[in-house]
């Protein structure tokens, strides 16, 4: 032990040996050793080590860590001393690696935060994906894909909330001979007649608006275009049913009724679709007739 400085050198060294001594033992540090807040003298124990400079609370114990070693400093009243604690393996209080570690840790838990509200998003994500399926089956055809009944109304509704009325037009259009296809060659052939018509009418007015199945051989489109437009709809629609072929002995045909509804402002939207059901009846009469086929 090598002391320097002044003032009752035995005493405090005897004072200050017992501190450190009770401090290796206690904490199993390979060197400790004091150094004299006014003199900067410093009292070694096995072994001498270089001053370091401190800026801390004296309250507290400052953390210091080198390459080679670890060193914590707490200013000791009762001694008038700084106790310097060098630890010559540093990873007992290695503050750089501590550091790094709790940075690791607090990354790993903002990773599995992020995780958790991935999955939660994922999961609602899904859910609402399967609603909107739900929904769109539930407004769907499953024969045709095109829109049913169901659809027809809420967008019936909606166009008449919306004022958009003046806007639309209307049409019914219903399969002629279906039944006469069923009973001689089979519901498969009906199926077929019903799915080609549907083919041809959303090739027609898809553009143009939506076409709806609502039950049997009956369907409607509501459509938002120009005379013009509506015109060259119609006649696409009649060129393509009359180009159509179906795999069994039939020919498919198609009646219509059509509603231009700026043209009937004094009816109701119900009585304009009432009045496109009466104007498609007409028209397959008219059907009828002129084929001599009976109705059925």
């Amino acid at each position: 032990m090598k002391k320097s400085g002044s003032g009752a050198p035995e005493e405090v060294e005897t004072r200050v040996a017992a501190y450190l001594d009770s401090i290796k033992k206690g904490l199993g540090y390979q060197m400790v050793y004091a150094v004299c807040d006014q003199s900067r003298a410093y009292y070694t124990y096995e072994g001498l080590c270089k001053y370091i400079d401190i800026e801390n609370d004296p309250d507290d114990f400052y953390y210091e860590s080198g390459s080679d070693s670890s060193r914590m400093t707490k200013y000791m009243e009762d001694l008038g001393w700084y106790l310097v604690v060098e630890d010559l393996s540093p990873d007992k209080i290695n503050v750089l690696e501590i550091t790094i570690i709790s940075i690791i840790i607090f990354v790993i838990g903002l990773l599995m935060i992020a995780m958790v509200f991935f999955v939660i998003f994922m999961r609602e994500r899904k859910a609402a994906i399967e609603l909107i399926e739900r929904r769109t089956i539930s407004l769907t055809d499953a024969m045709t894909g095109l829109l049913n009944r169901r659809a027809l109304e809420e967008d019936c509704a909606d166009i008449q909330d919306q004022g958009l009325v003046a806007q639309t037009t209307i049409l019914m259009m219903d399969v002629n001979s279906l039944k006469e296809a069923n009973d001689t060659y089979g519901h498969s052939a009906g199926d077929e007649l019903i799915i080609l018509a549907a083919d041809c009418m959303q090739t027609a007015f898809g553009k143009l608006g939506k076409v709806y199945r609502t039950g049997g051989d009956e369907f409607v489109a509501l459509l938002a275009c120009s005379e013009v437009e509506r015109k060259d709809a119609l006649r696409t629609l009649d060129h393509l049913i009359g180009s159509t072929t179906c795999s069994f002995d039939c020919v498919l045909s198609v009646s219509k009724g059509v509603v231009v509804c700026r043209e009937h402002g004094e009816l109701t939207f119900d009585e304009m679709r009432d009045l496109a059901d009466q104007r498609m009846y007409e028209d397959k009469l008219t059907y009828y007739k002129r084929t001599g086929k009976e109705r059925r």
